[in-house]
This record gives structure tokens, C-alpha cells and sequence, in this order.
């Protein structure tokens, strides 16, 4: 019997010693077959499936080990992997093992949690998870540890959930840098999305508002609450910024004017200064409405995905999804002229109409 034990890499991605199923699993998972959805599951379609995974299985053998022990039956294990004749196994030591299907009750587990789906909820798959950004929480929580260097990111955690590609769920943590990538399968990102696949499409609630909970600031600093919305508009300044300086009270007039009290529109200011008591000052003195995310945070909206370079005064606007509906980094002309296009655009971006609004 063959057993290979963890670590984890830069990425984050747990992989075998061996090396047999790492390079198929993504390419597979890349290229899920668009056959009809069984009524009930067979072994073959579990593989390289993880969303028809179910969270643990139990042994049906006892399991014996040279170096690790034994493994008796009716121990809960994880799954890792399964190919067409076996299953990889993760023990609670944190080993993975090989078994045979009839080593676990893994087919018998899987089709219990299949029985209770939607048809939507079946149709759920890795790669449609990937494609359809309504079906992402804002939020997802570690089922196996992960270890990145000195960082570990441990089972029981949940964390704000960036984007689902090429296998991986993408977190951000608040104080730590980068993204970090974790197997979806080691996630509880497919419970959560099914949960969101049996909800209407045009009523699913967004993840912006789980993203940026607990994030905001008002001007002295203190803990400011985000309503949910349908629009989120970030205002990028700086209280050294020239342009900021002619362009934000326009901004903050035409809100004030225009803007203020729409339904299910939440506006909010991103530092670019350094340290925050100069940006809290500006506010101050600028009047600005909105809470602020802070500088600690800012890089909370890059890692969802929003590419290039934005100039300030910068105004981006996501669906509450996390699409980019509108962006001065993607308006021609000089930064002043993106921005005051971009801020001629809001009134219309932001009527009812054009906000898919679910009552």
C-alpha cells in the first residue's frame, strides 16, 4: 500500500510526492465534460470531479501502515484525489494514502449529499463555477491546512474569497500580502456556491458586501458599517495629489447634488497616501460622505481581478458580483478627463434601470 505525505509550496497547492495525478488534475478539471447530469453517481463521476466530492468519507478496511500505523475502520478521512480505479485518500495525520473503492464508503457518501441537490445545484461544476461570478461567495473557509513558507492558513478559517480559477479558490488576508491560491476541493467554496445556485440568478446577493465587510473607515479612523448594494463606486484620492485637489470637491458637489440617496449605491473612498492621518485630514476638509477603505486594505479591490494601472482621482464601479462595470483606467485622455468622463457616466450607470436591482 502506497502513501505519500503533504507539503505545500509558494502557491499554496498541497500535492503528493508522487507526482501521477498533480499535472492531470488541473489539465482535467480544465476540461469537465458537458454530459447530461446522472441521477445518480458512479464511480466514473467522481473523477476529477471535486464538486461531487462530499466532505469526508469513512473506511470501510482497516488501513496499515509501515511507517504511519494503522488506520481502522470507520475512521473519517478527506478525499484528495480520484482516478478512474482509486481514490487518494487524507488521513488526519495529514498523509495521503491510496484506496480502492471499496475500501470507503466515498461512492455511498457522495450520492447521499447527490440526492439532496436541485437540478441546479447538480449542474454545479468546477469549471462553470470558474465562468459564473454570481455563483462565488464572499467568503470561503479552509477545510485541510495550508501552509505557505511561515504562513500557515488553517483548517477552520474563513476568508475573503477573491476569485475560483484553474482549480484554485484565491483569498486575501487582511496584513498579509499577495493572494493566496488553495485547491477548491480543500475549500468549502462548492458548498457555498450551491447554497447561491438554488437562489434565482437575478436574486443571488452579491459578495461584495462579505468582501469589504469590517474593511471601512470613517474620518476619525473608527470602524465604519457597508451597507449591501447593488453598485459599489470606489473614489481613488490622495491628499497630495494636485488633480485630487481640483477634482474631489467636483466629485463630492455632484454627489451631493445628484447622486446621494440612490437605492442600493454604496460610495466609498480609497487612500493612496502612505499613512492615513494626512487622507483622514483631506477628508475632513474635503467633506467627503463616503467611508474610506484604508490604505492596509486598498489592495482588497486589485486582487479581485481589476487590471492595469489607475491613475488618481480614480473612480472604479463593480456590480455587487465584483464585475467592473466602469473605470477611468479604461477612459482615454488625461487623468482629470477620465475621471470627470467617468463621473458624467455615473448618472446614467447608476439609474434603476441599469442596475438589475432584485427585489
Amino acid at each position: 500500500m502506497k502513501f505519500f505525505t503533504l507539503f505545500a509550496g509558494t502557491s499554496g497547492v498541497f500535492a503528493p510526492v508522487s507526482a501521477r495525478f498533480g499535472a492531470a488534475f488541473l489539465l482535467v478539471c480544465s476540461s469537465v465534460v458537458f454530459a447530461a447530469v446522472p441521477e445518480t453517481l458512479t464511480w466514473r463521476d467522481l473523477v476529477n470531479q471535486p464538486e461531487r466530492w462530499p466532505e469526508s468519507v469513512r473506511l470501510k478496511t482497516d488501513q496499515n501502515f509501515q511507517r504511519e500505523g494503522l488506520l481502522k475502520a470507520g475512521t473519517e478521512v478527506k478525499v484528495y484525489s480520484v482516478n478512474a480505479r482509486q481514490a487518494e485518500l487524507l488521513a488526519p495525520a495529514g498523509f495521503v494514502f491510496l484506496t480502492n473503492p471499496e475500501d470507503s464508503d466515498l461512492l455511498e457518501a457522495a450520492n447521499a449529499r447527490w440526492a439532496s441537490y436541485t437540478p441546479d445545484q447538480r449542474a454545479l461544476t468546477l469549471r462553470s463555477l470558474e465562468r459564473d461570478m454570481t455563483l462565488w461567495p464572499g467568503k470561503a473557509t479552509i477545510t485541510v491546512n495550508q501552509s505557505f513558507g511561515g504562513f500557515v492558513l488553517k483548517a477552520g478559517e474563513t476568508h475573503r474569497l477573491m476569485r475560483v480559477e484553474n482549480g484554485h479558490a484565491v483569498f486575501w488576508v487582511p496584513g498579509k500580502n499577495g493572494t493566496y491560491q488553495v485547491r477548491a476541493s480543500d475549500t468549502d467554496v462548492f458548498a457555498r456556491a450551491r447554497e447561491i445556485a438554488a437562489i434565482p440568478q437575478e436574486q443571488r446577493p452579491g459578495r461584495m458586501i462579505e468582501v469589504l465587510d469590517g474593511l471601512m473607515v470613517d474620518a476619525d479612523g473608527k470602524p465604519a458599517a457597508m451597507e449591501p448594494a447593488e453598485v459599489y463606486v470606489q473614489y481613488l484620492s490622495a491628499s497630495t495629489c494636485p488633480r485630487c485637489a481640483y477634482f474631489t470637491p467636483k466629485f463630492v458637489e455632484h454627489y451631493n447634488q445628484v447622486l446621494a440617496g440612490r437605492d442600493r449605491v454604496a460610495f466609498f473612498g480609497s487612500a493612496t497616501d502612505a499613512t492615513m492621518p494626512p487622507y483622514f485630514a483631506y477628508v475632513k476638509a474635503s467633506s467627503m460622505p463616503w467611508p474610506t477603505l484604508p490604505n492596509e486594505s486598498k489592495h482588497v479591490l486589485s486582487a479581485l481581478g481589476l487590471k492595469g494601472v489607475i491613475q488618481i482621482p480614480g473612480i472604479v464601479v463593480f456590480d455587487k458580483h465584483g464585475n467592473v462595470l466602469l473605470s477611468t483606467n479604461r477612459l482615454t485622455g488625461t487623468p482629470i478627463a477620465a475621471a470627470e468622463n467617468a463621473l458624467a457616466q455615473l448618472d446614467e450607470r447608476l439609474k434603476p434601470a441599469q442596475l438589475a436591482i432584485s427585489e
